[in-house]
């Protein structure tokens, strides 16, 4: 499908088959046909009612690509800033598009057009049911290919974190480790390798999570529900 818009934008099959991809049983197709239909067919008079109504998609993946669509696109419609202050107040909370509309607003208030949704808004999504193994809800947006890191016992994140080659699944086991586990003699030592690491998201993630530990006093236990949670790291950006 993305083929198609991308290669054959003028086949007069290939709208249609976008607005009805929109409405695929699937988040990652719909989420894709709405970045699609604002690449390829922002004049079209059907394109931007869609996106508006993919604002307000269970899938946050799909929301969150539709409302960058609309400020990439349509900075400057009458519209746009009523949607994001609506998406930014209204979606329900920890949703990914409530923090990507909240950027968007600074952003477009500061005069800096956004650029097009990305690979990275199709990853995203927030699964309430989504708990870590010591029964810790999740608050923030997962991306899907690190989602297992969460379950992953002690001793796995700190080989995950010292040495796995995608650096969003080290970020992940970084901030999971220093999350769950603030007191093991063995948590210091992994975020001090990993404010060495050769990507940013990874040093990001080792550095905020050393400042937070020498600045508060560990409990001894895993963080309870809700604390140091209510943004994602940045490393879940990526």
């Amino acid at each position: 499908m993305a083929a198609i818009a991308r290669q054959f934008p003028d086949h007069p099959r290939t709208l249609p088959l976008l607005h009805n991809a929109a409405h695929d049983d699937d988040g990652y197709v719909r989420a894709t046909a709405i970045r699609a239909l604002a690449q390829s067919f922002p004049a079209d008079p059907h394109t931007l009612p869609t996106l508006h109504r993919a604002t307000g998609d269970g899938d946050d993946g799909v929301a969150g690509t539709a409302v960058r669509a609309i400020a990439w696109r349509f900075p400057d419609h009458v519209d746009t800033m009523g949607m994001l202050h609506d998406r930014a107040r209204n979606a329900p909370a920890h949703r990914y598009v409530r923090h990507e509309a909240q950027d968007l607003i600074t952003n477009l208030e500061n005069g800096r057009t956004p650029g097009p949704p990305t690979d990275a808004d199709l990853d995203m999504y927030w699964d309430d049911r989504t708990r870590a193994e010591d029964d810790m809800p999740l608050y923030g947006w997962v991306p899907r290919r690190i989602r297992r890191v969460w379950q992953l016992a002690f001793a796995v994140l700190l080989d995950a974190g010292a040495t796995d080659p995608d650096p969003s699944v080290r970020a992940a086991a970084v901030e999971r480790t220093a999350a769950g586990w603030p007191d093991h003699p063995d948590t210091l030592p992994l975020l001090r390798r990993a404010a060495q690491d050769p990507d940013e998201q990874v040093r990001q993630a080792a550095v905020a999570w050393l400042s937070h530990l020498m600045r508060d006093k560990p409990s001894g236990q895993p963080h309870e529900s809700g604390q140091a949670w209510h943004r994602p790291p940045s490393w879940t950006r990526y």
